[in-house]
């Protein structure tokens, strides 16, 4: 769990939960036949809790006692948020979900992909927050680069692929100047760099097009 707290700290509080969530289940799904696993189980759930709450704490850069205030909910930590005005919800995963019962079926060993859960209402999210999300900048245009898919970029070797590959994302948010940069093939490592520095957590083949407004736009490479 301690990896999960390196990780995903520059990522949004969906995205935790969901990888938490995961995470959970599936490790209870491997050992749902032992032997009182429930039991014996209890004391990691107990660390993955406590693991969660220490992510939100660094992201948020606050304290431990902040995160449960807000989070907990009678014995659940649940993470709220709102998708075209309706509310949703996402609960951790608890112990006592865990089935036992024994899987038959050829999905059982189907890896989650968290991030197609979130992917409409994160980018709304990312682009309502107006932080370009390579250099930092919190003022003036911002818009969305599109890439159509990962393997384009899984060689990339540019500070902006990386941060694409790490979060696992083909939209990135940028502000007008670090996008057209970007398109120029001049977008500078340094400019990150600043950003990485003053403290906050931190494509190239096609991209869809999309007009260029107030909040957001994406024009073809």
């Amino acid at each position: 769990m301690k990896k999960l707290v390196a990780t995903y700290l520059d990522h949004s509080e969906h995205e935790i939960f969901s990888t938490y969530n995961a995470e959970l289940r599936g490790l209870t799904n491997y050992y749902c036949l032992a032997f009182d696993a429930k039991r014996r189980l209890n004391r990691l759930f107990y660390i993955a809790q406590k693991s969660l709450v220490k992510t939100l704490a660094n992201k948020y850069r606050t304290k431990a006692s902040e995160i449960i205030l807000r989070r907990k909910e009678g014995k659940d930590y649940v993470y709220r948020y709102r998708v075209n005005g309706e509310e949703r919800e996402i609960r951790l995963y608890k112990l006592k979900e865990m089935d036992s019962r024994p899987k038959m079926w050829e999905e059982v060993d189907h890896i989650s992909k968290t991030q197609v859960f979130s992917e409409r209402s994160e980018i709304i999210e990312r682009m309502a927050a107006r932080k370009c999300e390579y250099c930092g900048r919190e003022d003036g245009y911002f818009e969305i680069h599109h890439i159509r898919k990962l393997s384009d970029i899984k060689e990339g070797k540019e500070k902006w692929q990386k941060r694409m590959i790490a979060k696992r994302r083909k939209t990135l948010v940028l502000c007008v100047e670090c996008h057209d940069l970007l398109h120029a093939g001049k977008l500078p490592s340094w400019r990150e760099s600043i950003y990485e520095r003053s403290g906050e957590p931190c494509a190239f083949k096609e991209a869809s097009t999309v007009r260029r407004e107030v909040h957001a736009c994406t024009r073809e490479v």
